[in-house]
């Protein structure tokens, strides 16, 4: 605990990973001033994302409860201010998609690309997922497949229902890097499926 009586966070002029290191080591005062700092900053983001959020005070409520369960895991590689933001993106795709819950996903067309025609071929391991409710079974574990970023994407494209352009905006990236991603991931994902269907078959035999 901080032992300066009535903190003041507006004349605190730790570093944001002092704060954070402090907080972790007991001092809920260096919470206090980063919430002072970035509480503006988080509801501004969510505020201006690509959908509109009902409620972006609940969202980043969210943001810093995950930040004190999560604090001492921080583990210093990027800034503070990054790592509050992609808490906050996440929160905030996570609030989406509960409102979305009830929606009718395409889970099918995770897994063809636009200048992918319909495939007929009975023996294209890639069939073993077109069928929409087995690929909302699987599509977990498919997902844990990938790095972070492309999951990321495929979340938001496929899950979520955003396009490339509003997928772009959300994650500070621009669309050619969101298309890019998405196309790895996709080819990653379907060599898998390739590779499992061969060992199923052989299998058989």
């Amino acid at each position: 605990m901080s032992n300066q009586p009535n903190h003041d966070p507006r004349t605190d002029t730790r570093a944001d990973s002092d704060l954070l290191a402090a907080y972790v080591s007991g001092d809920t005062d260096a919470l206090a001033v980063l919430v002072h700092r970035y509480q503006r900053v988080l509801l501004s983001l969510v505020r201006n994302l690509a959908w509109f959020e009902p409620d972006p005070e609940a969202v980043v409520q969210e943001v810093w409860l995950r930040v004190l369960q999560s604090a001492a895991t921080f583990s210093g590689k990027a800034k503070v201010s990054t790592w509050l933001h992609r808490i906050t993106v996440n929160e905030a795709i996570t609030a989406a998609r509960r409102r979305r819950a009830n929606r009718s996903t395409p889970f099918g067309e995770l897994y063809r690309t636009h200048d992918q025609p319909e495939r007929t071929d009975p023996g294209d391991p890639s069939l073993a997922v077109i069928d929409r409710e087995h690929a909302a079974v699987v599509l977990p574990n498919l997902l844990a497949l990938l790095p972070r970023d492309q999951r990321l994407v495929l979340e938001v494209l496929h899950l979520d229902g955003l396009t490339n352009e509003e997928a772009a905006e959300l994650l500070g990236v621009a669309v050619g890097t969101v298309k890019s991603r998405a196309h790895r991931a996709r080819g990653t994902i379907l060599a898998h499926l390739a590779t499992q269907s061969r060992r199923e078959a052989r299998a058989d035999l």
